[in-house]
């Protein structure tokens, strides 16, 4: 008998470890294991400050490691540059997301280019981090034909990369009188370029609708090729078009000459 209640008791302690140990795995153990092992929309932080972004992702239950800082030139220092795993994908919590601070942009030297070729000038912009924006024309008792005479940032200043740097380039010395180049079937650009490489100025644009013709060819010009000149004078010409929808801000539109 006593043997029977021995065992008896023997499965009610059982019975009772296994009672706790069942109460264990489903309040403390399954909702950490469940807690960290759900996967959820990882939040965006790109672009927030870097202590913000942080406190949203703890929040969430992942650890948050801090990268080196990286330059960016469309970010105030400080913010969220980069982060990885990538924003709105499904991860696991607990998981580590590394985030990557934006750090403010080093100024470049602006290179001196006075002097140089066109072509030149151009490749030193291009290599030392900026970029040529406009290029004019003038005349130069100084300087040859076809280097450059003046740029729009002094050289030795220090700017953005990136900044738009305008060049003029020499047309050599003025001369006596300035010759009218024939623009007739030209492109609207080429013509323009010819009309500043000669010396002269750009007058008005009108445009005329012509089917049959290439968009922006020059019809006509206001002053006829090979006269001579003695003054800058302004060449106004008529383009073709075939839609009137290609003229950018529509001036006077001709139906015939």
């Amino acid at each position: 008998m006593k043997k029977y209640w021995n065992f008896i008791q023997y499965l009610f302690y059982i019975g009772l470890i296994l009672t706790v140990v069942g109460l264990i795995m489903d309040f403390i153990l399954m909702p950490i294991y469940v807690r960290y092992g759900q996967a959820i929309i990882l939040p965006d932080t790109q672009g927030m400050e870097i202590e913000e972004a942080t406190k949203l992702l703890e929040t969430r239950g992942f650890k948050v490691i801090t990268k080196d800082p990286k330059f960016a030139t469309a970010l105030e220092p400080g913010h969220v540059y980069e982060q990885t795993p990538a924003p709105l994908s499904r991860v696991k919590t607990g998981r580590r997301v590394y985030l990557t601070p934006s750090l403010e942009e080093r100024l470049l030297t602006v290179p001196d280019i006075i002097g140089l070729s066109q072509r030149n000038a151009y490749m030193k912009i291009e290599r030392t981090g900026f970029k040529i924006d406009s290029i004019f024309y003038d005349f130069s008792n100084k300087i040859l034909e076809g280097a450059v005479i003046a740029q729009s940032i002094p050289a030795n200043l220090e700017a953005k990369r990136g900044t738009p740097i305008w060049i003029t380039v020499s047309l050599g010395p003025q001369p006596d009188n300035f010759t009218v180049p024939n623009l007739r079937g030209k492109s609207l650009i080429s013509a323009k370029q010819l009309i500043v490489k000669a010396g002269l100025k750009d007058g008005n644009i009108s445009y005329r609708l012509e089917e049959d013709l290439i968009p922006f060819t020059i019809i006509w010009q206001s002053i006829n090729p090979g006269i001579k000149l003695k003054e800058r004078t302004a060449v106004d010409l008529i383009v073709s078009i075939t839609d009137i929808d290609q003229i950018p801000d529509p001036p006077e539109i001709l139906d015939e000459l």
